[in-house]
Order: structure tokens, then C-alpha cells, then sequence
């Protein structure tokens, strides 16, 4: 119950520094994978993101079938993600059975300057290369998502978690000149199996 490893909200390895039946609270250890200009044709002569270390600290908040949590990550790398990133959600839900929990989720994305200049910005050296007009955007919100949650107990100590998830790109980052004007709305879904310790 000390310490984690998990894919959950992209926390990777991390402390439960508080703990209680209502209130959590840590820190950890995680990982922005970057970005390659050959992801996609809008990207060419952008150059690409480096693989970064980010530090984040986070808070969740256990209410009835309520949870609330606030996360900040912070990017270490000056060649990749070095800016910061705050992520407020709600979740509700409960127990269908002993097995099975259900829970729908909202959460909005707010990104530093450094960290959407970094995603979704066009310096003057990367406008020449490109050949796109220089894009600055400001710090704001980035995103909005919704999701449906099932996570699956299969035994005492493995569990399975299946997430279905709708996300759209608000703001600057969905007027950047690096998002296809057709792609504000991003539907994905995945599915994780867990071992607890």
C-alpha cells in the first residue's frame, strides 16, 4: 500500500506518501514518450520531442461513490516535455458485484506554456523548416475527456481494467496547425491486466 507501479493516469513508480479511507495522497516517477515528426505528415520539419522523465505529485478524494483527484507532472528534459501539466478529475461509480466495479469519468487537461509550445506551438526555427506560420500558444486548458471504467477482479492478487474513452481538444491546442482540423475528437479504448502485491 507504500509504493506503485502502475499505467493508471500514467503514474508509473510511485509513493503514497498519505493514506486514508478518504484521502490520498503521493508522488512519482513517470515517463512522456515524446513525439517523432514522422508520426504524421502535419509534423514534418517540426523535429521531434525527446523521450523526457517527469516528477508529479498527486491528490484523490474518496466521497460516497464520488472520487476526485487533482495530478501536476512536471518534464525534465529541455529536448522534450519541460513544462508542466495539471489534470483535474471526477469519477463516479460503485460495485455491480464483488467482482465487478463500473465507473464514468470527466477530467479536463491544463497545460503550462512551455508544455503546449512544446506539443502544439511553431517557433520561428520550426515555421522555416515546415513552412507553417508561427504558432505560440498560451498556457490553458488543452482537453477535455469522458470515459466508462470496468475493472475486474479476477483473483486475490491479478485484476483487469477496461477503459472506453472520448476526448476532445479545446482551446489552442485544437486551432494548432499541427491537429487536423478533423481530429478535435479522439476515441480510443484499452485494457490493462494488473498484479497486486
Amino acid at each position: 500500500d507504500r509504493a506503485f507501479l502502475t499505467t493508471e493516469k500514467n503514474r508509473g513508480l510511485g509513493l503514497n506518501l498519505f493514506r486514508s479511507r478518504q484521502v490520498r495522497a503521493g508522488t512519482y516517477l513517470t515517463i512522456d514518450w515524446g513525439r517523432e515528426e514522422s508520426d504524421a505528415t502535419r509534423l514534418a520539419g517540426t523535429g521531434d520531442i525527446e523521450i523526457s522523465p517527469e516528477v508529479g505529485i498527486f491528490a484523490e478524494l474518496y466521497t460516497g461513490s464520488w472520487r476526485f483527484s487533482a495530478d501536476l507532472v512536471e518534464g525534465l528534459n529541455r529536448d522534450g516535455q519541460d513544462g508542466t501539466l495539471i489534470t483535474f478529475a471526477g469519477e463516479f461509480g460503485g460495485r455491480v458485484n464483488e467482482q465487478l466495479t463500473v465507473g464514468v469519468e470527466g477530467s479536463a487537461a491544463y497545460g503550462g506554456e512551455n508544455y503546449m509550445r512544446t506539443y502544439f506551438g511553431v517557433n520561428p526555427g520550426q515555421a522555416a523548416t515546415s513552412g507553417k506560420a508561427v504558432f505560440l500558444p498560451e498556457a490553458g486548458f488543452k482537453d477535455i475527456t469522458g470515459a466508462v471504467n470496468f475493472h475486474y477482479v479476477i483473483s486475490d492478487n491479478w485484476f483487469g481494467t477496461t477503459r472506453a474513452e472520448w476526448k476532445r481538444l479545446i482551446g489552442d491546442a485544437a486551432i494548432s496547425p499541427l491537429v487536423d482540423p478533423d481530429s478535435e475528437n479522439q476515441v480510443s479504448a484499452t485494457f490493462v491486466a494488473g498484479y497486486k502485491f
